[in-house]
């Protein structure tokens, strides 16, 4: 049997209510508003009293409040209605009521509500479905396939991704298993991937086939995230068909080999020929010395001559092929990659030319040179290159100098030989990089337009680059970089 509660403990209980409760009588006047009042509205409960409820609600809502209020019948149902009331600082605050028509010991009715402050939760609300739309916009106006999901099935997908996987409608996608999209082999390191992203990892973009509507494959590139999608936990992911990059990929790839292998067999048929020739060349050499010793005076001078040229036509081919073995090994062998003393690698060099350097009354200057990271061998082998080119392509009126220096520039060494020679035209600066480009006959100056293709290939495979600034009758300085983390490594390395 339910007990009849004391009238302290009915007014505990309206005081402690969070929503608005309050009386109106026949009129519409106010006669009673709980303490919810102020936290809602402003107004202390006592303000209110006597007023007219209707002149309180926003003008375009007063007539529904009327209809609602004047379709209640005694002890009948409750009506419920949204509307906004007016605030006391001024606005008007979204409360949603609940109301009925009730009879009081005195005989007069009155209509009792009750009603709670909706303007956050709406406002909430509204944030959300721009939010929404908003995303939605985004992803339906994106140019790659947007995805959602949620314990591994599809609940969200844009146009693009319906075109991406076969010209269908992106709906259709929606609830699939991710397994059915997947390639069989696939599907293990993408379900990998998932877990990862719901533990929130930042990850970087997969590489996966996928299957299309026709049941055909395209190569993806997929990049997700942890989100939140419809109050629940998902993984968002940017699916882009990166197919036609693979088959050029795979296109190049096969270049490549078959470069690779095409470069192989023209090392193989260099280092072969190299060392194959030199037999015969030194037969050559040995029967037109004995044939110049043994029957030199039974040969007039013309035929003499011929010997001559002859013996300085093999010593050529010689060195072609000694530059040539060079130049092929530079490219086919391993290099080391170890600190090198540059100043140690330029006397070495200036040693091995001493004869020249002597003959020619060449003078060599240094500045202090940095230890970089190479190999010393190669090293060495680019500045007897540069000081042999230097010595041979000195000017007839002045004995040749050099002067080496170094910089830091641009995180790495720029090392510069500077000669006093006859100099390059601008149009041949590139040009005498390239293996047996020579600017000048054997007559005017000999060599085998190797040397500085050579030089070039060893500063490649360094990491590095030889260029030369030049002017004709000025000399020529030629700069080559070597990074400082060795052999094929940048600075950011």
């Amino acid at each position: 049997m339910r007990k009849t509660l004391d009238a302290q403990l009915r007014q505990a209980m309206i005081d402690n209510a969070q929503d608005i409760l309050g009386v109106l009588d026949d009129a519409g006047r106010i006669v009673f508003e709980s303490a919810g009042l102020e936290a809602a509205l402003g107004f202390l409960p006592d303000e209110l009293i006597g007023k007219n409820a209707f002149e309180l609600v926003h003008p375009d809502d007063v007539a529904k409040v009327r209809q609602a209020a004047a379709a209640l019948v005694l002890d009948g149902p409750p009506q419920q209605l949204r509307y906004r009331f007016a605030h006391k600082d001024g606005g008007h605050r979204m409360l949603d009521g609940r109301a009925r028509l009730c009879e009081a010991s005195d005989g007069k009715r009155y209509l009792v509500f009750a009603c709670r402050d909706m303007t956050a939760q709406d406002a909430t609300e509204a944030a959300r479905r721009e939010s929404e739309a908003l995303f939605q916009g985004l992803v339906q106006a994106a140019a790659d396939a947007v995805v959602v999901f949620q314990d591994k099935r599809i609940v969200f997908a844009n146009r693009q991704a319906g075109e991406m996987l076969g010209g269908a409608q992106a709906d259709r996608l929606l609830g699939m298993d991710i397994d059915e999209l997947v390639h069989p082999d696939d599907r293990a390191k993408t379900h990998e991937r998932i877990d990862a992203l719901l533990r929130g990892e930042r990850l970087s973009p997969l590489e996966r086939r996928m299957r299309r509507a026709d049941g055909s494959h395209i190569w993806t590139e997929a990049l997700g995230s942890r989100t939140t999608y419809r109050g629940r936990t998902a993984v968002l992911a940017v699916v882009r068909d990166i197919s036609d990059r693979k088959l050029a990929a795979e296109a190049l790839e096969q270049v490549n080999a078959d470069l690779r292998a095409a470069n192989f067999e023209l090392s193989q048929f260099a280092e072969i020929a190299t060392h194959d020739l030199q037999e015969p060349l030194r037969t050559i050499n040995s029967f037109l010395q004995l044939l110049d010793r043994r029957a030199a005076d039974a040969l007039d001078d013309e035929a003499k001559d011929f010997i001559q040229q002859a013996l300085g036509g093999v010593r050529r081919l010689q060195d072609l092929l000694d530059d040539l073995r060079d130049f092929n090994q530079v490219g086919a062998q391993s290099i080391a990659d170890g600190p090198v003393s540059v100043a140690r690698a330029l006397a070495t060099a200036q040693d091995r030319l001493q004869d020249a350097i002597a003959a020619s009354h060449a003078q060599i200057a240094t500045d202090t040179l940095p230890t970089v990271v190479g190999d010393e061998r190669l090293i060495t082998q680019v500045f007897e290159q540069l000081l042999a080119n230097a010595i041979q392509y000195a000017r007839d009126d002045l004995p040749p100098t050099v002067h080496v220096s170094a910089e830091w520039r641009a995180s790495r060494w720029r090392i510069a030989v500077r000669d006093n020679g006859i100099g390059i035209d601008k149009a041949h600066q590139t040009k005498v990089f390239e293996i047996f480009r020579r600017l000048h006959t054997q007559d005017q100056r000999p060599g085998t337009g190797i040397g500085l293709a050579t030089a070039r290939r060893i500063l490649e495979r360094h990491g590095g680059r030889i260029w030369v600034e030049s002017t004709p009758g000025q000399g020529s300085t030629f700069y080559f970089t070597l990074p400082p983390g060795g052999p094929g490594k940048s600075a950011s390395q």
